[in-house]
């Protein structure tokens, strides 16, 4: 679970420092709209969740968490190809649909993190597990800011492509270790059964 953590807070979190720069800077947007713009990628985190909750109940873990970790890291790749030109008129649309896409996927495994990590421990340990997971999303979370930012450059928009994109490489990447990790266990389980 650490693994996912980490992934979602770098493909996702991490977007929330880094969009209002975007918006206000090669987007030329006004303040309300760059707010807006935000709502894309946290509105789903209301909505979603308890379809998340649903969907971990009938899918492996596997496929649950590497599945909305696809979603959040194929957003970052699509957000990636958009920032080849932000100034075009219907880049704002494509920015809109692709931060949805994304907060879609955080919003379906987010919540139950905590959860899976927490049913895997004894209870005396389900604290501890739970600190965890929160510690390692910070680590994502931070340094996902810290890969965006040293990517960019002040004057040149389209370091947000290479930005977006290596989150994306590193999300996605995190994603199939995460599944693999989480098949391995799952198979230990059965065996052990």
């Amino acid at each position: 679970m650490c693994l996912v953590s980490i992934a979602g807070s770098i493909g996702f979190w991490a977007l929330l420092v880094h969009l209002p720069q975007m918006a206000r800077g090669p987007m030329a947007l006004s303040g309300a709209a760059a707010g807006f713009l935000l709502t894309a990628l946290t509105f789903p985190m209301f909505v979603m969740p308890s379809l998340g909750a649903k969907l971990a109940a009938k899918l492996p873990a596997r496929w649950y968490f590497a599945g909305g970790l696809g979603m959040v890291g194929g957003a970052d790749l699509l957000l990636a190809l958009v920032a080849r030109d932000l100034g075009a008129p219907p880049a704002i649309w494509a920015v809109v649909g692709t931060l949805l896409i994304c907060g879609s996927g955080c919003a379906m495994f987010n919540a139950q993190i905590a959860a899976e990590a927490v049913s895997a421990v004894p209870p005396d340990r389900a604290a501890t597990a739970s600190a965890i997971c929160i510690t390692m999303r910070q680590i994502g979370f931070a340094f996902g800011i810290a890969v965006i930012g040293a990517l960019l450059k002040r004057d040149d928009p389209s370091t947000y492509t290479t930005a977006f994109a290596v989150v994306a490489a590193c999300t996605l990447g995190l994603a199939a270790f995460a599944f693999a990790l989480l098949s391995r266990s799952e198979r230990r389980i059965r065996l052990a059964a």
